[in-house]
Order: C-alpha cells, then structure tokens, then sequence
C-alpha cells in the first residue's frame, strides 16, 4: 500500500522537475531571441562608452615624456571620433593629478601618466 508521504514527496520532486525545466525553456527561448537580433559592432557608440579621462589615459599610453593638452585632444579625435572640451578635460586631469591618480603634470597643461 502507498503511504501518503511517499506520494508528496513524490509530488514535491515533480514539481521541481517542473520548475527546473520552465527556467531552462526561458533561457533557451531568450538565447534564440538574442540570436534573432542583429549584433551591435564592437566599439559601436551605442555600447558603454569611455569617460574622458579614460580616453586620454590611453592616448598617453607609457610615453613618459607627456602631451600638451592640445596634442592629446587632437590624438583623442583622431583615434576615439570624439571631440572634447578642452577646458573639461584640463579640469578633470588636473583633479586627477591632485589626487595623485593616473596622471602626472610635466608642465604647463602638458600632461602623463602615472
């Protein structure tokens, strides 16, 4: 004779049987719907962009020597398409070098990295 709580507990493994198996039909039907969608190129304005001091950090690179701040911005245009205000990027490097974080100053708004 079938005992009650062998019958629950029975119950109890369908149903997480059940539930495990609903979550992976949600994941693959989300991984189809990803793949149905056209992928976004690398580097493509709508990804995560980089912060200005970001960018000019690796424009400076391990040149030890340092950019003016007018050589860095141009190099920015250059390699990132983007065209920066100088006087805020002035001001967030020279936060930064009061703080002793990422840049160094060689000389007047001539710039390098820590």
């Amino acid at each position: 004779m079938s005992n009650p709580d062998d019958s629950n507990t029975k119950k109890i493994i369908l149903e997480v049987f059940e539930v495990s198996l609903d979550a992976q039909i949600k994941a693959i039907r989300k991984l189809i719907k990803d793949l149905d969608q056209p992928q976004k190129p690398v580097g493509d304005s709508s990804s995560k962009s980089m912060s200005n001091t970001d960018m000019a950090y690796n424009i400076l690179g391990t040149d030890r020597a340092g950019l003016h701040i007018t050589d860095i911005l141009d190099r920015i245009e250059q390699t990132y398409a983007v065209r920066l205000d100088r006087e805020s990027l002035v001001s967030a490097m020279a936060k930064k070098v009061l703080r002793e974080q990422l840049f160094i100053r060689c000389g007047p708004n001539t710039f390098a990295r820590r």
